[in-house]
């Protein structure tokens, strides 16, 4: 099974970042494709679009931009390193043994808008 990284802006569009955006969505293109190569040899191939997660870098942003990328989420909440370390064990398992090709979002509900 391979799971590649995204973003939850490979899933919606988000002005002043055009390049990153195009980058993620290049991303689940290549997820989707991949998918498609790999099935008869019976590899899984997803993607995981994190949204804002607390790491050390995020610890180094003005609070203010802390406060509002939280906002952007419906559960208005930063993720933990450890909630997107489980969704990707998730993708990895037996657990999901039937599912490829999938953009899975891990962003508290961000790319289904506010």
């Amino acid at each position: 099974s391979i799971v590649n990284v995204s973003s939850v802006g490979g899933m919606v569009g988000v002005a002043g970042i055009s390049e990153y955006v195009a980058s993620k969505w290049a991303v689940n293109g290549l997820t989707k494709s991949a998918a498609l190569e790999l099935a008869s040899s019976n590899v899984r191939v997803n993607s995981l679009a994190p949204g804002s997660t607390r790491t050390e870098m995020w610890d180094t942003l003005p609070i203010e931009l802390q406060q509002h990328l939280a906002s952007m989420a419906p559960m208005n909440q930063i993720a933990l390193a450890d909630d997107m370390a489980r969704a990707a064990l998730f993708l990895l398992s037996d657990e999901s043994r039937w599912t490829t090709g999938a953009i899975i979002p891990a962003e508290g509900g961000h790319h289904i808008g506010r």
